[in-house]
């Protein structure tokens, strides 16, 4: 019952941000809205609003809301058992994240990929991506991200 009353909430934001012509809240909306689907398990709706966040993100040049709309969407196809589309897009994102000195996104990328190489038998692999995730989120809880610019929320849109 919440999950549809927040669906409904959600989908009326998306029309009124379509309405004023904000796309970059249309993006922002969408990914919200793709998380709700994923709690509730309807995967399908949850990559097609995912996917067009992504799409809004990259038609505005927007670097990093796309890094996280692809991180998203990398996790959702990893989920669906893809695993190969869904690591290239975690990749991607880790890459967007590094460079833009964004080690909270960095941090994540890095747990979802270790994860996704447990769950596919490669534990060498996953401890490496756990261990830099689990390094970088001590180095964001001791403060030293020093010279690397601001630390992002990971709630980012």
């Amino acid at each position: 019952m919440y999950a549809h009353r927040a669906a409904q909430r959600l989908g009326e934001a998306l029309w009124l941000a379509g309405e004023l012509g904000d796309a970059h809240r249309e993006g922002g909306v969408s990914m919200q809205l793709g998380r709700l689907y994923d709690l509730v398990a309807q995967s399908d709706e949850a990559m097609r609003v995912q996917g067009r966040a992504l799409d809004i993100f990259e038609t505005l040049g927007d670097r990093h809301c796309g890094a996280y709309a692809m991180r998203s969407l990398g996790g959702l196809q990893v989920k669906k058992g893809d695993r190969s589309r869904g690591s290239d897009q975690l990749q991607r994102s880790l890459a967007i994240f590094q460079q833009l000195g964004d080690r909270s996104g960095e941090a994540a990328a890095f747990q979802t990929l270790g994860e996704l190489h447990r769950s596919a038998g490669r534990p060498t692999l996953a401890q490496h991506y756990l261990h830099q995730a689990h390094m970088l989120r001590r180095e964001l809880q001791r403060g030293a991200g020093g010279g690397q610019g601001p630390v992002l929320m990971a709630s980012h849109p």
